[in-house]
């Protein structure tokens, strides 16, 4: 399998402005549009404005070709077996910082350039074809940038920025070795492998939130049989029992305990209601994984309009009813709220406006209700002097 790579970007100041890394299953070259639609809004450019050097690793000509109308680049080739016949070189001089900081190097550098057109199935593309040599050794490279001069693309291609570069590298995986040879969170990995196995056999056993169907947190749980989601249960607690690890590890016992307090709650009979309709059976639901969802969605959309992380104000003052509209999205409950109508604006259309009046009338003159331990301590005759005096003590605390 394709191990994950990281992929730093730099402007021409050598400054890192963007980095990302790749899933582990695919080459970073297929994130190369997603990267580029980043640093276009980074910089609030259109298509092909910005010039992109792909310096690391090399791109087939079928891949330059389906993203030439979108990305304007320079990049290494990796299927340009065959060096064309030469005659003449062109000498480029490109500057080099060395591995000490602010020591420049001169390296000499030979190109060769000629105009080439691409088709790959019904897609084509004009580029130019560049061979870059030092030494003995050839490389080709290809771009679609028709201003910058041959000196302009090899300088860009082969420059490499040393020290500078090689610090931010450097001190990046110089952090990285302290934490993945640290002891005590290679103990603590191991660990939570072993409690990850446990837990997994605990969610295929109860048969909700299943790890093979990437939903995570958001799944409800299949239809399983009742009785054979509580047999498979006792199976998983029964066999954790028997571990040789149960008496001496407090979490799987604590889990255990969870599981046989609220056994009878997990796996209740269902609840036959008489309707209109008919029968209807309704499975009580065996955790509060939905109620969870509902909270996580309210917090998600608060925290993307305002940006705060606390809920507690907005959900104090939010009006008692407000979560019902939640409810919106439930077409079982939007027929039964519609009743017969097609939408909601003929369902308000019923409403007597006169009554609606009336009823926010009284509830305007209806006398809160306040507890008798508050209404005690407003008769206190004392009272505003002991607040003077604990506003005064605890300014002068400041």
């Amino acid at each position: 399998m394709h191990g994950r790579e990281y992929f730093f970007v730099h402007d021409t100041n050598r400054l890192p402005v963007y980095a990302t890394i790749s899933d582990g299953y695919r080459k970073m070259k297929h994130y190369l549009v997603d990267v580029d639609e980043k640093l276009r809004e980074i910089y609030g450019c259109k298509e092909k404005e910005l010039l992109e050097i792909f310096d690391r690793g090399g791109y087939s000509k079928e891949f330059c070709v389906s993203i030439a109308d979108k990305i304007r680049f320079i990049c290494w080739r990796s299927d340009a077996r065959t060096v064309p016949r030469i005659a003449e070189w062109r000498e480029v001089e490109v500057e080099h910082q060395g591995n000490s900081y602010g020591e420049v190097k001169q390296r000499t550098f030979y190109a060769w350039e000629r105009d080439a057109e691409f088709k790959v199935e019904k897609k084509g593309a004009k580029f130019r074809e560049v061979w870059i040599k030092k030494g003995n050794k050839v490389s080709p490279a290809l771009t679609n940038d028709f201003e910058l001069s041959l000196e302009e693309v090899v300088r860009a291609l082969t420059r490499r920025w040393g020290s500078q570069e090689n610090r931010i590298y450097g001190k990046i995986c110089h952090d990285l070795l302290k934490v993945i040879n640290d002891p005590a969170l290679k103990k603590a990995a191991v660990k939570m492998g072993d409690k990850v196995i446990v837990f997994n056999k605990l969610r295929k056993a109860m048969r909700i939130t299943l790890p093979e169907n990437k939903r995570g947190l958001n799944d409800n749980g299949d239809l399983s049989n009742i009785k054979t989601i509580e047999k498979e249960v006792k199976k998983f607690r029964d066999h954790l029992c028997k571990d040789k690890k149960y008496s001496e590890n407090k979490d799987y016992q604590k889990m255990v305990e969870q599981i046989n307090k609220y056994w009878t709650k997990l796996f209740a009979d269902p609840i036959i209601v008489e309707t209109k309709a008919g029968k209807i059976v309704i499975q009580p639901q065996r955790t509060n994984n939905i109620l969870e969802q509902f909270f996580r969605k309210l917090m998600r959309i608060f925290r993307k309009r305002n940006g705060f992380n606390a809920m507690e104000k907005i959900i104090k003052t939010m009006l008692p009813d407000t979560p019902f509209v939640v409810n919106l999205e439930n077409k079982d409950y939007m027929n039964i709220l519609l009743n017969g109508k097609e939408t909601l604006e003929e369902r308000f259309a019923e409403i007597d406006a006169k009554k609606v009046r009336e009823e926010l009338e009284k509830s305007r003159n209806e006398e809160s209700v306040i507890s008798p331990k508050i209404k005690k301590i407003i008769r206190m005759p004392e009272l505003p002097k002991s607040i003077v005096a604990l506003l005064d003590r605890k300014a002068s605390c400041y």
